[in-house]
């Protein structure tokens, strides 16, 4: 027998201490180096079933059969994601080539994918936060598990986190903080710093990556941040298109201004699928800016203004302007707590923090402050089956009054202000489980209260057009039925057309009891429950701190109750929904 058949043979006859998967790829390999022994120290691919401890082992048993002296071998880093909207999941496929080009051997899996049990080795992982500090859906099953882990059970980690997030949000990198905390907790060994990344994160990024591999190999050479994309539109290259429609879809006396934009988008050139998100990016109002300059003393020509952020308070900006006013202890206090700030913003923007406490600066001092703006991600709200060339967003059109001055939001108001055939600059931002059952017949259980309603327009005219058989059932509300009731005459037509089984709308205004999408679940409780048996798929778009987490509370409670399980049972059986990708969220 080889000295390789005799290191292998005893895994690559059956499980052992291995996965059959693991099992079954080694006898694979014993076969192929013994048919065509390699000239040097083979490697060990990158996506090979193997966990980090299974592949380190394989990696040396390699080099100490097939190379000339033994070596240790390059280091195995497994990158572990969490994301809500993508980015995280974005970083994560650039972070492993990184890693790859400095020499060292990288898997990437997402967070739904790992226990408890396989974090061992070095796990570097890439994690969003949605809500207030929560772990994004993919991940929550991790989090909960990690949440039942004892001090020593993760003995065997080395880990880093990189945190990705908004920093005006109240617990900017919450989740990221938190795991962080908890993986020390379990006995977790940290290899670099955590970091927090803003949208404009690939500085932060490329930094705690640097720190990750110097940690790991002193010797290596720093990663290469990614070749700038050359082809096709994204992100960082975005299609420059024109708006086709604004239509209005609250009625009159609706305290909202909610409408459709409709975008020229050539399947050619940029495709979707229902469920996909739209990327725009925004450009500031020539108002705002002639405020932000006669306020600032920043120069109205100054490069760039158009695309700066100039509305949003960051703690950096609030405590330059508390460093500089004459109540900076009390603007100070405001960011001591996450909490705190956030409800001291809302409803505030840069330009009334500056109208009540004007300060004096030199504008070179502003300029290096202010942030690139960044894009907003609206849910699709069409379908390309209905026409591939067109893609629309639902988007309430944030205005509101402070002081006596008129404000709006960055994105939604430059888009309610294009002309006909005004141009925008957009990419599509794709999803990996927010999409129509790929089941023909499978039933759809759709829950969107307000713009929420946005991709289930999109998911009933994509089933329609398929020819899915598969019943679907829409709750949607809103504050008044005469004036918001979004998209009425297509759902009673979707509705004659056999495509929409059910739907139950709640509209809290309406009477004197406030009626929420929730209360009608928890109405219909049992025939839900025989939906979601029925093999039904569950999906979930809105506002995340409140309405996203009151829904899972009722369904929690559904299963519960009409499954006759303990709350821990309805509570795994919700975790399997999900990680089957038959409960999904679209939240924000």
């Amino acid at each position: 027998m080889s000295p390789l058949a005799a290191a292998l043979a005893p895994y690559a006859s059956g499980p052992g201490e291995l996965t059959a998967e693991a099992s079954g790829y080694l006898g694979g390999l014993l076969t192929g180096l013994s048919a065509a022994p390699p000239s040097g120290v083979p490697t060990v691919p990158g996506d090979a079933p193997l966990a980090p401890i299974a592949r380190a082992w394989l990696e040396g048993v390699l080099a100490g059969v097939f190379g000339g002296a033994p070596q240790a071998p390059a280091a195995t880093v497994t990158v572990v994601w969490a994301s809500q909207t993508g980015t995280a999941e974005a970083y994560a496929t650039d972070c492993v080539a990184a890693l790859r080009g400095a020499g060292m051997t990288a898997t990437v899996l997402g967070a739904e994918q790992v226990s408890p049990a396989q974090l061992t080795g070095t796990v570097l992982f890439l994690v969003a936060t949605t809500g207030d500090g929560e772990a994004p859906d993919n991940g929550v099953a991790l989090w909960d598990a990690l949440a039942g882990a004892e001090p020593g059970d993760l003995d065997g980690l080395r880990f880093s986190v990189l945190g990705f997030g908004d920093p005006s949000y109240a617990d900017f990198c919450g989740f990221a903080r938190k795991l962080d905390a908890r993986l020390e907790h379990l006995g977790g060994a940290r290899l670099a710093p955590r970091a927090s990344c803003e949208p404009d994160y690939a500085e932060t990024a490329a930094a705690w990556l640097g720190a990750v591999v110097s940690a790991l190999d002193p010797e290596a050479a720093p990663p290469q941040p990614a070749a700038p994309e050359t082809t096709g539109y994204s992100r960082t290259h975005p299609l420059r298109t024109r708006l086709l429609e604004s239509e209005r879809l609250s009625g009159d006396g609706s305290a909202k201004d909610v409408r459709r934009f409709t975008f020229e988008l050539p399947a050619a050139a940029l495709s979707y699928r229902a469920g996909d998100a739209l990327g725009v990016w925004p450009v500031n109002s020539g108002a705002v800016i002639e405020e932000f300059c006669a306020r600032t003393g920043v120069h109205r020509d100054a490069p760039g203004l158009d695309r700066k952020d100039l509305t949003r308070i960051t703690p950096e900006l609030l405590r330059f302007v508390a460093d500089r006013c004459e109540v900076g202890d009390e603007l100070r206090e405001v960011l001591d707590e996450p909490t705190t700030f956030a409800s001291w913003t809302w409803g505030r923007q840069l330009l009334d923090l500056l109208a009540a406490h004007p300060v004096q600066a030199d504008p070179a001092e502003w300029e290096a402050l202010l942030r690139p703006l960044t894009p907003r991600l609206y849910s699709i709200s069409s379908s390309p089956r209905e026409d591939p060339d067109r893609v629309s967003i639902t988007v309430s059109v944030v205005g509101f009054d402070h002081d006596g001055r008129r404000r709006g939001g960055a994105c939604s108001t430059h888009l309610a202000g294009l002309d006909a055939d005004g141009e925008v600059d957009v990419f599509v931002q794709p999803t990996r489980a927010f999409l129509p059952p790929e089941d023909a017949d499978a039933p759809a259980i759709m829950i969107g209260p307000g713009t929420g309603i946005a991709p289930f327009r999109g998911f009933l005219h994509d089933r329609a057009r398929s020819g899915a058989t598969g019943p679907n059932w829409l709750f949607f509300g809103e504050q008044h039925e005469a004036s918001d009731f979004y998209y009425r005459r297509e759902l009673d037509g979707l509705a004659a057309d056999g495509v929409l089984t059910r739907l139950d709308t709640a509209f809290s205004r309406d009477s004197d009891r406030k009626v929420y999408v929730q209360d009608r679940m928890r109405e219909h409780a049992a025939e839900l429950w025989e939906w979601i048996r029925a093999g039904a798929h569950l999906y979930v778009c809105g506002d995340a701190a409140r309405m996203a987490r009151d829904v899972d509370e009722t369904l929690r409670g559904i299963v519960a109750e009409h499954g006759h399980m303990a709350p821990r049972s309805a509570d795994a059986y919700l975790a399997a929904l999900s990680a089957e990708r038959r409960y999904v969220r679209d939240v924000y």
